[in-house]
């Protein structure tokens, strides 16, 4: 299996893609609620700051060890969110999403000195099973896009694309929201 033989460092790979992260209930139900962040207890801080920056840098340091030995275009794409840039609430989700931008930005140097580039990418609201099965109010995130449409799975795989393809890109983080951020930035719902 191709994985197995990943893992013991027979073969290497190129590109490493970090989806990792997600809210927690208790600062959801915290927004709904109307209480502000410093509500929260210290668990669920620090639970969402891990899974959302410290998971994906460690699952990073993880596996660099493990990419293939110099080959002509290697990379690394982390998955910050559109709350980073945007006004969501969700505080402590929205600091530890844009500390993955910063980290990114950090990062290139070093990963670049051995050949490796790293990107990060900010989704808006995107359907999915987990946001299907989460209830999300799809007719509302539409309204809540410039373009008036959610973004699909494809929309994000594409960006992850550009980043994978590309032999000069470095230290970027690109947001794909349909507009969201734009139109969250605007006041306007």
């Amino acid at each position: 299996d191709r994985m197995d033989r990943i893992i013991t460092g027979d073969i290497g790979f190129d590109h490493l893609v970090i989806t990792a992260g997600g809210t927690v209930q208790e600062e959801v139900q915290s927004l709904k609620e109307g209480k502000p962040f410093w509500s929260l207890s210290d668990q669920t801080v620090e639970e969402t700051v891990h899974l959302n920056l410290l998971f994906q840098i460690l699952f990073l340091n993880r596996f660099l060890p493990l990419f293939a030995a110099a080959p002509a275009n290697r990379s690394i794409t982390l998955t910050s969110s559109v709350n980073s840039v945007g006004r969501y609430g969700l505080t402590v989700y929205s600091a530890s999403k844009a500390g993955l931008e910063g980290f990114t930005r950090a990062a290139a140097e070093d990963l670049g000195n051995i050949g490796i580039r790293i990107n990060c990418v900010l989704p808006g609201s995107v359907k999915t099973p987990a946001s299907v099965k989460e209830n999300m109010n799809f007719e509302v995130a539409k309204k809540q896009s410039l373009l008036n449409r959610m973004n699909e799975p494809e929309d994000i795989a594409e960006v992850v694309s550009l980043f994978v393809k590309s032999h000069a890109i470095t230290g970027q983080s690109y947001v794909c929201d349909s507009g969201q951020s734009l139109k969250s930035l605007s006041g306007r719902y």
